[in-house]
């Protein structure tokens, strides 16, 4: 479990051939070729996102480890983290659910009229959502034009909405200009990749944090600061709702989910 190997086709000196890819799946192995006890006396990591296990992930499971939990300085009332009316986004159903679920970020963005927001969705079904949701106030990007596009957001004076793919971290979306955004997808790591059908199939426990760790990045965007605030709606019934007994990812890891932030959900 140290080591995925898989056979692919990768381009060497101009030509594409047959390899085997060896990946590292964990940092267990080699903590002495990271940090060698010899010459590191203190590792510090400092992360609003940090779990014990990401600990034994890194190879520091041996070490003393001391954790320091800090009050966070933002009141839940002010980083609201509203659970309401879920459609459900997973591949299966998405075609389906496409137009009803754009029609609730519509009725979302006209309870924010005067703030600039953000939708996180995945690329793919960005794509898909082109032709539900219309109009001068969204703002699209790609891949190629991502930080552009996000730097003429953060600019522009308008209530502004971005479609946002891939911006669960370095994102800093501080001030009254930006009120609001929502999670519109439960983004799971996609099995399409080997080695991570591989964790869904030996350490499903990996495949939750690395859920949740998006999520809980996801909904820090919007509010940077005791003074400032910002709500984030979650929309995927993949999240699940405690207020009608609908389990969902929320209850298979609620030991990934600390209590400030359990106090900041507001369940509809």
């Amino acid at each position: 479990m140290n080591y995925f190997i898989e056979h692919s086709v990768e381009e060497y000196r101009g030509e594409m051939l047959p390899c085997l890819r060896v990946r590292p799946t964990t940092l267990r192995g080699m903590p002495d070729m990271l940090w060698p006890a010899n010459s590191t006396k203190k590792i510090i990591l400092m992360s609003g996102t940090i779990a014990k296990r990401d600990i034994k992930e890194l190879g520091l499971i041996g070490r003393k480890v001391k954790f320091l939990d800090t009050k966070n300085p933002i009141k839940p009332e002010r980083r609201k983290i509203i659970v309401t009316n879920p459609y459900n986004m997973s591949f299966k159903y998405q075609d389906k659910n496409l137009k009803p679920l754009a029609r609730q970020i519509e009725g979302i963005l006209e309870k924010h009229s005067d703030t600039k927001g953000m939708v996180h969705l995945t690329y793919g079904l960005a794509f898909k959502m082109r032709k539900h949701l219309k109009g001068s106030r969204f703002m699209w990007h790609t891949k190629e034009d991502k930080e552009q596009v996000l730097l003429d957001f953060k600019q522009t004076k308008e209530p502004k909405v971005m479609i946002a793919c891939g911006m669960a971290e370095g994102v800093d979306l501080a001030g009254p200009t930006f009120g609001f955004q929502i999670i519109a997808k439960v983004q799971w790591p996609s099995k399409k990749d080997k080695m991570i059908d591989m964790f869904y199939k030996k350490d499903i426990e990996r495949i939750i944090w690395d859920t949740v760790r998006t999520i809980r990045q996801q909904s820090g965007r919007i509010c940077r600061g005791a003074d400032d605030e910002g709500v984030t709606y979650i929309t995927d019934s993949a999240f699940g709702n405690v207020r009608k007994k609908r389990n969902g990812l929320f209850q298979q890891s609620r030991q990934f989910w600390p209590d400030d932030i359990v106090k900041a959900i507001e369940w509809r």
